[in-house]
């Protein structure tokens, strides 16, 4: 079996083993990291399309007073949104690049960041989670004030 023993940061074992069947799986992770980060990024030039579409759009409209918040708000979130996705599928992509690395290489210390990339990718998606469950969580405890200040029952 092959296996191989990391080393902690002064250079003695840590007790960890990263077995021929731990490297077939840190292997299956990264090349399913690449695939779905090339996917974001493409997902990423279409909401850049999207935003080039919208202001061009906005643009061909003009100001009607119809919209309820400036138009050229809308490209602008698109373009954060597009930055955000940016930057959560390049540390994946990032993971995947350096486990292929490490693991053909046996450098432990491309494993040590990658892993690094993976944790700031965990904690991106992480916090952009509670972030809308709390949005959820807002929304739905004001639609149960508005059913009931203009009383559920009349609908």
């Amino acid at each position: 079996m092959n296996e191989q023993t990391i080393l902690d940061d002064e250079g003695t074992a840590s007790g960890i083993v990263v077995t021929s069947n731990a490297q077939e799986g840190l292997k299956m992770a990264a090349t399913w990291s690449t695939f779905l980060s090339i996917l974001g990024f493409i997902m990423a030039g279409f909401m850049v399309l999207a935003a080039i579409i919208m202001t061009m759009a906005m643009g061909a409209i003009g100001d009607t007073g119809m919209m309820p918040f400036p138009a050229w708000i809308l490209p602008v979130f698109y373009i954060g949104l597009t930055v955000l996705m940016v930057i959560i599928y390049l540390n994946l992509y990032r993971f995947a690049t350096r486990t292929k690395s490490a693991l053909s290489s046996g450098n432990s210390a491309q494993l040590e960041i990658a892993m690094m990339s993976l944790g700031k990718f965990f904690k991106i998606v992480g916090i952009i989670t509670i972030i809308f469950l709390v949005l959820y969580l807002l929304a739905i405890m004001s639609m149960g004030s508005l059913m009931s200040m203009f009383g559920a029952g009349n609908f």
